[in-house]
């Protein structure tokens, strides 16, 4: 690279002999340098600040996962609703307009689970006549309805986009209606990232993964 100064300019003919020199003066501008940085802020859906360190630049953009662009120099405030992969673009530019590009890429894994206390399978509301666990991140999972008798009358383990996919309407394995009373569930579950599902924390700070529900008809 030729650095900003004065420089020496040799004139040599085709034969090799040397003819004459001259000095001039040449005026390299710095290339931007872009770089970026994130802080997780957590919460559900997932923030993440992405930050601006490049160097050598008067302007910048911004292109977002989801193809939104921003001219933010300093920062930009992003917010993920679903789990996967997402890379983020950062143009920068120095004095002369000159741009360079850089890229980064997060993984949003929100994770979380919230059991249901009640369900009602009558109801004309989708989310109350099922009792389905409240849950996201999940990378395995069973659960299972018992009575207070020991039968199982339902099961699941399967998932849609890392959700339980399917919650249980109250019948049992027949398409009978079961009963106004209370059930136990059981569940077991692993996260996207690897770690295991505690359970439900109790007012004493103890983790269980079963409970009592309420089937209201």
């Amino acid at each position: 690279m030729v650095a900003t100064g004065l420089h020496k300019l040799k004139v040599v003919s085709t034969s090799g002999l040397y003819v004459d020199s001259a000095y001039i003066f040449i005026q390299v501008n710095p290339i931007p340098t872009p770089k970026i940085r994130l802080t997780e802020l957590g919460g559900w859906p997932d923030s993440v600040m992405f930050y601006n360190r490049s160097i050598n630049v008067v302007r910048a953009e911004w292109l977002m996962p989801d193809g939104t662009r921003s001219t933010k120099m300093d920062s930009i405030l992003f917010c993920f609703d679903i789990n996967g992969y997402y890379r983020t673009y950062l143009t920068v530019y120095n004095s002369l307009g000159c741009p360079d590009t850089t890229s980064i890429v997060y993984r949003v894994v929100m994770k979380g689970v919230a059991m249901p206390n009640a369900f009602e399978p009558e109801n004309p509301n989708s989310a109350l006549n099922t009792f389905r666990p409240l849950a996201i991140g999940l990378q395995t999972y069973f659960l299972g309805i018992w009575d207070f008798w020991g039968n199982l009358i339902w099961s699941s383990d399967k998932l849609l986009s890392t959700n339980p996919a399917e919650g249980w309407n109250g019948t049992d394995s027949k398409g009978k209606k079961m009963p106004s009373q209370n059930y136990i569930w059981r569940m077991k579950a692993t996260f996207l990232d690897g770690s295991e599902w505690k359970g439900i924390k109790d007012h004493f700070g103890k983790f269980h993964k079963e409970g009592t529900f309420l089937l209201i008809r």
